[in-house]
């Protein structure tokens, strides 16, 4: 599979990445940048949330929004702001150079003024206000806290109203031009295209980007330690709320793949407490849970962690019950057979899904990982292989728990 890359390095630093697909009337071109919510010295933190921010504004320019642009040209634009990136993108399926050229000045041309960025303020602190509400947002941020305290892992991709009420123009443009760069991002392309072709396009949009003069080292911050074994709080919820945090080592002991190992991850955690795994039919048959418990795994330069949730009315017999499953050192080959199909089928399924296939290869290749030789690596590996890595990476991890208890009064 991994002929369906083509890839060049300008002299900038800046990375062009195609993915053939032969065929495809759909065509989709995303720009990433290295450059997240996490990614803050301890001097930023004051201005956590800029990441997020500038995602926003920078569709704002001085002749209206850009996006409308776009739509004139066929195209649907969006982007999303994660922990280690952001992306912007398109998809469409005429007028390639005019939306490539519309993508570059999306990334390539700021304009920040106090009218703009306090009315961008306003809507990022009512949307801030409506999730905290939440009762998982509240658990959730308690559990990030006590998992990384005071470090920017702890804080909302969205920032907070203190730190949101620090971001005006200046620190916008300060932040922007810091990581913005040429060597700091990566345009990927997939559709039926022409490689030389799109080179060509590009190369003079490429040569215009600013480089950095400075070079930077992304922050790392994370303790190997949890600050509280376990954390409670109360608040207004029909049924506790509960979740297991994993504090995960760095997964580059283990394995050259960060992604295979958050995959490998992933199959035990389904094995031990999704649909098919005796766990979560005993707590089913006990009356001990309201749904399937939500799991997830991450990789992050700040530090990897996984999560456990759950709802039940019973939070500290389910606790423990979860937790001595997953300390019970057991592994189900079947399990693991079954999700290991189930996961090169799905792999299988989103080449043909363009957008997908796309925002997948571009997150792996800036995070110095191959989605596709990832796929291929997966299938390699084998039972004996999968339960020796897993228990080594949880002999180091570190186990915290943080549950929402109903208000007192509450029926």
């Amino acid at each position: 599979m991994t002929e369906m890359i083509e890839t060049k390095k300008f002299e900038n630093g800046f990375e062009l990445i195609l993915v053939n697909k032969p065929g495809f009337s759909k065509k989709f071109a995303g720009i990433i940048v290295d450059y997240g919510s996490s990614d803050l010295t301890k001097e930023d933190l004051a201005y956590a949330g800029s990441a997020h921010f500038l995602e926003h504004k920078l569709f704002a320019k001085q002749d209206g929004d850009i996006s409308e642009v776009f739509e004139e040209n066929g195209a649907n634009v969006n982007a999303f702001t994660s922990v280690n990136e952001t992306m912007y993108y398109a998809v469409f399926v005429d007028n390639l150079e005019k939306n490539l050229q519309l993508l570059f000045k999306l990334i390539g041309e700021p304009f920040f003024t106090e009218e703009n960025v306090a009315k961008e303020r306003e809507i990022i602190v009512q949307e801030l206000r409506m999730y905290q509400d939440e009762p998982y947002w509240r658990l959730n941020q308690a559990l990030m806290n006590n998992l990384y305290q005071n470090e920017p892992l702890s804080l909302d991709i969205a920032g907070s109203e203190e730190s949101l009420a620090r971001i005006s123009p200046a620190s916008l443009l300060a932040i922007y031009r810091k990581y913005y760069t040429a060597e700091k991002m990566k345009l990927v392309i997939a559709g039926d295209v022409h490689f030389a072709n799109i080179v060509k396009a590009v190369a003079p949009l490429v040569n215009a980007l600013p480089v950095t003069t400075t070079p930077m080292t992304n922050p790392v911050f994370d303790q190997m330690g949890v600050h509280n074994e376990r954390i409670t709080l109360t608040g207004k919820t029909a049924h506790p709320r509960l979740i297991i945090g994993l504090k995960l080592p760095d997964f580059k002991q283990f394995l050259p793949s960060n992604d295979l190992m958050q995959t490998l991850i992933e199959i035990m955690l389904d094995s031990k407490f999704g649909e098919l795994s005796t766990s979560y039919h005993s707590l089913q048959q006990d009356e001990l849970l309201q749904q399937e418990p939500y799991l997830s795994v991450s990789y992050t330069r700040q530090g990897n962690y996984a999560k456990i949730m759950a709802q039940t009315d019973q939070p500290d017999e389910v606790v423990e019950r979860l937790l001595t499953t997953l300390n019970d050192g057991e592994f189900s080959k079947p399990i693991f057979e079954l999700q290991k199909k189930e996961l090169i089928a799905k792999s299988f399924r989103t080449m043909d899904a363009i957008d997908n296939l796309a925002i997948e290869v571009a997150e792996s290749r800036i995070e110095d990982e191959d989605y596709l030789l990832n796929v291929e690596r997966l299938q390699q590996i084998t039972y004996e292989q999968y339960v020796e890595l897993v228990s080594a990476v949880m002999a180091q991890t570190r186990v915290t728990v943080a549950v929402l208890e109903k208000e007192q009064g509450e029926s």
